[in-house]
C-alpha cells in the first residue's frame, strides 16, 4: 500500500547510492564515539571531524600525525584540536584528491568550451559549403560557354579544398580533445584508487572495506557461503617506535603488510585498519581455514629476520578470527574478531584466537 506522503514527496525516498552513503557515515559514527571515549578524547566538533577522517583514512598525513600523537598519549584538548584543524582543514590544506578533481573539472570545462566553438565553426563551414554547392548547381544549369563552366569549377574546387582543410583541422582538434578527456579519466580513476589505498603499506584502507564489504556480506547471506574476518595486531609496536624510531616502525609495518598481502587469495581483501592493525576479509572461507591462514601469517612474521644497528629484533603478531553469522553487519563481525584478538593478547600475544562459530546452533544450557 502506497502512503500519500510517498507519492507527494518522492524526494523522501533517496536513491540507492545516497542510502549507501548515509549507512556508511552512520557506521563510522557508531565506531567514532566509543573510540573517543576509550581514549578520553573530548567529542568536540573539531575532534569529531579529525577522527572521522582518521577512521575512514581519507588523509594519510593526518593519519600519521594522529598516530604519533596517540602514541605520545596526547589529550586532544582545545589548543591541540584547533591547531590540527587549522593545519588540515584550512583553505590552503586541500588534499591532493580535491585538487586533482578541481583541476580535472577546469580542464574538462576548457575542453568542452573549445569543442563547442569548434563544432559551431564546423557547422557554419558546412552550411556555407552547402550554399556554394547549391549556387554552383543553379549556375551550371544556366551556362552556355566553357569559360563560364570553368569559372564555376574553379570556385567549387577552392571551396572544397577550404572545407577539407577545415575538416582536417576539426578532426585534429577532436582527436586532441579525446586524448585530453582520456587523460582526465585516467587521472580521476587514479585518484579514486588512491583514495582507497593506504599510502604506506599499499594495502586497501577502511574506506575501501566500507565500500566492498556490504555486497560481500549480502552475498554470504544469499548463498549461505562462509565469510571470515581476521584482525591482526602487531605485538608491542609502540615499544618498537619508541626504541627505534618511526621510520623503522614504518618499515616493520610495510614488511608485515607484504606478508599479509601474500597470504591473501585473489578474492580476499587485505586491509590496513589503522596504526599497527590489519585485516584479512575472506569470502568463501570457513572459520577453520581462516584460522590456518592466520597461523601461516603469524609464523612467517615470527620467523622474519629483522636487524637494526647490529641487534636482532623478534617481531610477533596476534590475531582474532570470526566467521560471519546471518544478520550481522560489518561492525558486528569485526567486533567479534576484535574480541578474539583481545583474548589472544590476554593469553600472552603471538597467537591466534577465534570467536565462537555462530553459524552452528548453540546447545541449550540447563
Amino acid at each position: 500500500m502506497t502512503h500519500k506522503n510517498q507519492s507527494a514527496f518522492p524526494e523522501a525516498n533517496p536513491p540507492t547510492g545516497e542510502v549507501n552513503e548515509v549507512a556508511e557515515t552512520y557506521a563510522v559514527a557508531k565506531r567514532l564515539l566509543p573510540f573517543l571515549a576509550k581514549r578520553s578524547i573530548p567529542a568536540s566538533p573539531k575532534n569529531y571531524r579529525i577522527f572521522y577522517d582518521y577512521l575512514v583514512y581519507s588523509n594519510p598525513i593526518l593519519i600519521k600525525t594522529v598516530n604519533e600523537l596517540l602514541e605520545q598519549d596526547a589529550k586532544f584538548l582545545n589548543q591541540l584540536s584547533c591547531s590540527l584543524y587549522e593545519f588540515f582543514y584550512s583553505a590552503e590544506a586541500l588534499d591532493s584528491q580535491a585538487r586533482a578533481i578541481n583541476q580535472a573539472t577546469q580542464d574538462f570545462m576548457a575542453v568542452s568550451s573549445a569543442m563547442g566553438r569548434n563544432l559551431e565553426t564546423a557547422r557554419s563551414r558546412t552550411n556555407h559549403y552547402q550554399q556554394v554547392l547549391n549556387n554552383s548547381s543553379r549556375q551550371m544549369a544556366q551556362m552556355t560557354t566553357a569559360d563560364e563552366f570553368q569559372s564555376v569549377l574553379d570556385e567549387l574546387v577552392n571551396e572544397t579544398e577550404a572545407a577539407l582543410a577545415d575538416n582536417d583541422q576539426f578532426y585534429t582538434q577532436l582527436n586532441a580533445a579525446n586524448q585530453t578527456i582520456a587523460h582526465l579519466q585516467a587521472e580521476l580513476n587514479n585518484q579514486a584508487t588512491l583514495a582507497r589505498i593506504d599510502e604506506l603499506t599499499k594495502l586497501h584502507n577502511r574506506r575501501h572495506l566500507n565500500f566492498e564489504a556490504p555486497e560481500l556480506l549480502a552475498q554470504a547471506a544469499r548463498t549461505g557461503q562462509p565469510l571470515s574476518a581476521v584482525i591482526f595486531d602487531l605485538d608491542h609496536f609502540k615499544r618498537i617506535n619508541d626504541t627505534w624510531g618511526h621510520n623503522f616502525g614504518d618499515k616493520v609495518l610495510t614488511i608485515c603488510a607484504a606478508i599479509i598481502k601474500r597470504a591473501a587469495r585473489p578474492a580476499d581483501l587485505a586491509v590496513r585498519l589503522g596504526g599497527e592493525e590489519f585485516l584479512l576479509f575472506c569470502p568463501d572461507l570457513p572459520l577453520a581455514e581462516a584460522i590456518e591462514a592466520a597461523e601461516r601469517v603469524r609464523l612467517e612474521i615470527a620467523s622474519t629476520d629483522l636487524t637494526i644497528r647490529g641487534q636482532s629484533l623478534l617481531l610477533t603478531i596476534s590475531g582474532g578470527v570470526a566467521q560471519y553469522a546471518a544478520g550481522e553487519d560489518l561492525d558486528a563481525l569485526l567486533d567479534r574478531a576484535d574480541a578474539a584478538l583481545y583474548q589472544a593478547k590476554k593469553d600472552g600475544r603471538n597467537r591466534i584466537r577465534s570467536a565462537p562459530d555462530q553459524t552452528e546452533p548453540t546447545p541449550d544450557t540447563p
